[in-house]
């Protein structure tokens, strides 16, 4: 089911903001693990869910988020991202 938004333009540049802040984490979570596979480790994902909330303390900008949320976006999943033999 889908949902078409309306938001007002404060909502929007919620949403941006939000957006973006996933796409942070997710991006640092990615060059966690592959400089941790250049060196011949693994970084799970449990491993980096474990970590969620001293980012929070860390960095207040994420306590908004969900935690649910920010779990989602630390789970590895999609296809062609981890080196070939990898899995995440």
């Amino acid at each position: 089911m889908r949902y078409k938004l309306y938001p007002n333009q404060a909502q929007l540049e919620t949403l941006e903001r939000w957006n973006r802040l996933h796409c942070n984490l997710y991006n640092a979570c990615i060059e966690q693990r592959r400089k941790a596979w250049a060196k011949g480790k693994t970084i799970s994902y449990y491993d980096q869910q474990n970590e969620l909330p001293r980012l929070k303390e860390e960095m207040p900008e994420y306590q908004v988020l969900g935690s649910h949320a920010l779990q989602e976006t630390v789970r590895p999943g999609l296809p062609g991202l981890l080196p070939s033999g990898q899995e995440g």
